[in-house]
């Protein structure tokens, strides 16, 4: 059915390829086979690249990319790491992979060669990268096989939840302390659907904290990510790429990984932890809320870091100009064109 329905529909409207982000969304599957056999190239602008070779999680991604097929023409992908991912899982052809970058980056990295300025005269603002209490990080529940060598992942650290109430109720506590600043919690919006959210909520409320009384205190899921980083001061985040997105903009980022997380097992999945010396660090909450306050007084940020993190957001991100989205064109446009040759030369 889908192959005589696009036949038809793409005639009508010129298609001339179709893209996905993931090879693993179910209801693309259908689309992207039947425009194959109907000679209409399949492109994956692959979204999940941030990956450490050699740790678990870039173990357990080879290993689900050998649980699929790939239909498609060609794989667009940000860095060499998830290139090679795909390689080692004999997933698909090396020659038709791209490293290119990622094209929500341009638009930010062309503010930051810009030398962009704040508005001046805003207030002092504090921003979090919401992450959930029951993140993979913190272990995960569930079976695994017998001659699994990450074991540990399968182990829930049992202070989550106590770590969790401690990051939330300290910056709660300093939105009460210092109505002359901002403090932004940024959540995804799918974040705010799960059931963890559910806890993020109990947390205030065991604090008698009512988000609508602090006009200084906002939870924003629908902000810009990178309008928040340029308009901060300081950033806080933790097992995302908002961390290195943060540090190029050469402002404080605090990585909040308490000594007990860090004395944990489960500290071996924390994807930055050989990088920890360019961030700042708190221990406990009662250091964490210092550190916020210090950083906001002051901001400073050294050159070697500043230069160390660039190089760091280079080897994820392949780019540190923003320039990517000519290279996306470039490799569209030769995937189709290519593809158009070889049906000529197969009507021929």
């Amino acid at each position: 059915f889908m192959c005589d329905f696009l036949k038809v529909l793409f005639s009508i409207i010129k298609v001339d390829c179709v893209t996905s982000v993931s090879y693993r969304y179910i209801e693309d599957i259908d689309w992207t086979l039947a425009s194959e056999k109907n000679n209409i190239p399949y492109i994956v602008f692959y979204r999940e690249c941030l990956l450490n070779e050699g740790e678990r999680i870039y173990s357990d991604v080879v290993d689900r990319h050998k649980l699929f097929n790939f239909h498609g023409s060609h794989i667009i992908v940000h860095n060499e790491t998830c290139k090679k991912s795909f390689i080692e899982s004999s997933f698909f052809n090396e020659n038709k992979i791209s490293v290119i970058g990622a094209l929500r980056m341009d638009k930010y990295l062309t503010s930051l060669k810009r030398n962009y300025k704040h508005v001046e005269k805003r207030r002092k603002r504090f921003i979090l990268f919401y992450f959930p209490y029951n993140m993979s990080l913190f272990g995960k529940s569930g079976n695994y096989p017998s001659d699994y060598k990450y074991k540990y992942a399968f182990s829930i650290w049992p202070e989550r939840e106590k770590y969790f109430e401690e990051v939330h109720s300290a910056i709660a506590e300093l939105a009460i302390e210092f109505p002359n600043i901002d403090f932004v919690i940024k959540p995804k919006n799918i974040m705010m659907k799960s059931p963890a959210w559910k806890y993020y909520e109990r947390v205030l409320d065991k604090m008698d904290f009512n988000v609508d009384k602090y006009d200084n205190y906002s939870i924003e899921p629908n902000s810009d990510v990178h309008d928040l980083i340029l308009n901060s001061d300081v950033i806080c985040s933790l097992q995302s790429s908002t961390v290195i997105e943060s540090a190029i903009s050469g402002k404080p980022v605090i990585l909040p990984i308490f000594e007990n997380y860090r004395s944990s097992e489960n500290y071996k999945d924390f994807f930055w932890k050989k990088h920890i010396e360019l961030f700042n660090i708190p221990n406990n909450k009662k250091h964490f809320k210092e550190l916020i306050i210090d950083l906001i007084s002051h901001p400073n940020v050294s050159e070697s870091i500043l230069n160390k993190r660039k190089k760091i957001f280079k080897f994820f991100f392949n780019d540190l100009e923003g320039v990517s989205l000519d290279k996306y064109v470039n490799v569209i446009t030769n995937v189709v064109e290519s593809n158009k040759c070889q049906n000529r030369s197969s009507f021929k």
